[in-house]
């Protein structure tokens, strides 16, 4: 299948995807871009275990994009098409390149409500508009290098020096007449210099039935499943022990967190 149109100019990425692959502090992903198996995607110079984990976990209830180890990537190309690789870390799917047919989630705030929960069960966090892109109104989300964070509980609550913490997550209503795409939600959150995260919903009630769900599901998995996922992910495996652990304390985690999440 051809790339979106939007995505390239001739050769080259187009201005507008340019503009998109920059972290919060404004530097740019566009070096790291690769083409393969007809799509662009990111690759990841960090610790690969938690990019793939963190898919394996969540790839078939949520909108997390697709990772892929390096020894599965063969005949890549820069976007000029020049040849890349062998690659020694795993490559992630830029959003970008998903339609809403491809997403598993197909509404925002079920979308929300799942990345927020996941992201508190695994520890992730990051869960910000930088870290999101939006296909027609729903997010998918990646970058997972500061997940499965095995500091104490009160710990990861703690204010800390920035946003990620949970303890600065809020959840907050789009005006009438709203509808995100990546550039209006990080335009949002730029305009907030009180290093809180703002995750923003259409209907509140929804958001919290979808939260509920999510932290049901999570609940449910096989423990089983759980640990052949940390194995596939060449994770330590003290990982496996943490995400029970973590299991466990997600009723008085949510709880923690929804109290949290539409403070003033």
């Amino acid at each position: 299948m051809p790339l979106a149109p939007w995505l390239m100019n001739g050769d080259n990425l187009s201005d507008q995807l340019k503009s998109e692959l920059v972290n919060f502090r404004g530097e740019s992903a566009v070096p790291y871009i690769v083409r393969w198996r007809d799509s662009l995607w990111f690759c990841e110079p960090r610790e690969p275990w938690r990019e793939l984990l963190a898919w394996r976990l969540g790839a078939s209830w949520l909108n997390i994009a697709e990772v892929v180890p390096a020894a599965d990537v063969e005949d890549a190309s820069t976007p000029q098409g020049e040849r890349r690789g062998p690659f020694s870390k795993p490559l992630i799917r830029l959003g970008q390149t998903y339609s809403i047919d491809d997403l598993i989630v197909k509404d925002n705030d079920r979308a929300i409500a799942h990345e927020l929960a996941f992201s508190l069960w695994i520890r992730r966090r990051d869960p910000h508009p930088w870290n999101r892109v939006y296909v027609k109104g729903v997010p998918i989300f990646f970058d997972q290098h500061v997940s499965f964070d095995q500091r104490p509980f009160d710990d990861f609550f703690n204010v800390g020096d920035d946003g990620s913490r949970p303890s600065r997550w809020r959840v907050r209503p789009f005006l009438s007449g709203e509808g995100p795409t990546t550039a209006t939600e990080r335009e949002f959150a730029r305009a907030d210099a009180s290093e809180i995260i703002i995750n923003r919903v259409r209907i509140v009630h929804d958001f919290e039935r979808h939260f509920a769900d999510a932290v049901e599901h999570i609940a449910s998995l096989d423990a089983g499943w759980i640990a052949k996922q940390v194995e596939d992910s060449t994770a330590p495996r003290d990982i496996g022990l943490f995400l029970e652990h973590t299991r466990t304390q997600m009723p008085m985690a949510s709880e923690r967190l929804l109290g949290v999440l539409f403070r003033n």
